[in-house]
């Protein structure tokens, strides 16, 4: 069976708004904006880091955690690739990588394929992150220092 006009066109306007939601988030951590990652996420949400800070229940708790991060960071630059999309209702899946750089503690460091799987909910009709789960492709933080030329 097939997906009537009216369905189809209804997906397309709901992969158009989760595609904003993801490029919103994207320009969120480039510039530091708190307020605009708390748009983008669920009261509820959990957010899953590789790393020492692991795991983060609800929205206050993930936006700390961003804080403290974007604190630490200076010219970041962020390329998002490879997005696949799925819905289901009012619940849909992305998966993307990222490709960015950043300045810390004074070194430039460069992060290819960086993995990122997130769930997202329709709640009063604007589509907010419930779950994101982030891996960064690396065996030691010293790998990812920029090399100079």
């Amino acid at each position: 069976m097939s997906a009537g006009s009216d369905e189809l066109t209804e997906a397309q306007e709901d992969i158009r708004q989760i595609d904003a939601l993801l490029s919103r988030f994207e320009s969120a951590v480039i510039q530091g904006d708190l307020d605009a990652l708390r748009e983008v996420y669920s009261p509820d949400a959990v957010s899953i880091f590789t790393g020492k800070d692991g795991r983060a229940r609800g929205a206050a708790d993930i936006l700390d955690l961003w804080s403290r991060h974007l604190d630490t960071w200076t010219d970041v630059s962020i390329e998002r690739c490879d997005t696949l999309v799925r819905i289901h209702a009012d619940t849909a899946w992305a998966t993307f990588t990222w490709n960015g750089s950043g300045v810390a503690d004074g070194s430039r460091y460069e992060v290819k394929g960086e993995r990122w799987s997130v769930v997202v909910l329709c709640e009063d009709g604007n589509w907010r992150f419930a779950q994101t789960h982030a891996s960064l492709p690396f065996s030691d933080w010293a790998s990812l220092k920029a090399r100079r030329s």
